[in-house]
């Protein structure tokens, strides 16, 4: 008996666990996650066990935002992937959405739109991690960090002082 899609992409879920960031953004000094990696390991992941990938932008948003130089053209997409069983060809697609943004000089914003929303999409319906936190602020970390590691200090010294053993 051959499996369903959605038991075929649970199977996608278990495979892949990460992928490594090999993007590197040398003007912010960041690594990131290549739309490109994500793409190739998905890719690679559905192909083997006969699943085709269907995109498709279902909305759009033109508009200009200031730049040091003018203006920019801005994009928002809405895109559809639906993913299709080869093995049973008349079965329903499961179907997500994804949204992007892209902003470029030229005409490049409506393709960066795109690819944030694949490599997006692709990561959450995968639940693909690459171990960093957008909401993470490294400096407030720091700080708290700092804090805490004197109010623990201080505390010990309080307790010497008032001949406390102490806590560990």
């Amino acid at each position: 008996m051959s499996k369903s899609l959605i038991v075929k992409l649970v199977e996608i879920v278990k495979e892949i666990d990460h992928v490594d960031k090999t993007g590197e953004n040398k003007f912010q000094n960041y690594k990131y996650v290549r739309a490109a990696d994500v793409a190739w390991l998905v890719r690679k992941a559905l192909s083997e066990r006969n699943i085709y990938l269907v995109s498709d932008v279902v909305e759009i948003r033109n508009y200009e935002i200031p730049a040091k130089e003018g203006f920019m053209q801005a994009v928002d997409v809405k895109m559809e992937f639906s993913f299709h069983d080869a093995d049973e060809p008349t079965a329903a697609p499961i179907v997500l959405h994804s949204y992007g943004t892209g902003t470029a000089k030229g005409d490049k914003a409506v393709y960066k739109a795109m690819t944030g929303a694949l490599k997006y999409g692709l990561r959450h319906a995968f639940i693909i991690p690459d171990e960093s936190d957008p909401e993470a602020d490294e400096s407030v970390d720091k700080a708290t960090a700092k804090a805490n590691a004197k109010a623990v200090g201080d505390k010990k010294v309080a307790d010497f002082k008032a001949n406390k053993p102490p806590v560990l």
